[in-house]
């Protein structure tokens, strides 16, 4: 019974965590050249599409509204290992990055 008990929780616990889309801000970093890189990170419901739009809403910011170029961008996928409760799993995540130049 007391497994039984273990193992709800640890289904619950594990599928409330994972259970909608999770996306942290877009991060600006400025680069020797003076060209920005935008990046944001999301769990693996998180769409692509809507990573795009938060880092080019990051990038319209950094530049003040006067618009941007493109230099290049990266969609990535990320796997890790986990260690909760005596339970090794498997998460998953995913990076956008974009390259700008401010006009």
């Amino acid at each position: 019974m007391n497994k039984y008990l273990m193992l709800t929780l640890l289904a619950t616990s594990s599928l409330s965590l994972t259970g909608c889309a999770q996306m942290f801000p877009a991060q600006a970093t400025k680069l020797e050249n003076g060209n920005y890189m935008i990046q944001t990170t999301s769990n693996i419901l998180g769409s692509n599409e809507a990573m795009e739009n938060k880092v080019n809403k990051k990038a319209e910011t950094v530049c003040a509204g006067k618009g941007f170029s493109e230099i290049n961008n990266n969609h990535q996928t990320h796997s890790q290992q986990i260690y909760t409760a005596q339970v090794i799993t498997t998460g998953t995540f995913k990076t956008f990055n974009k390259t700008i130049k401010c006009n």
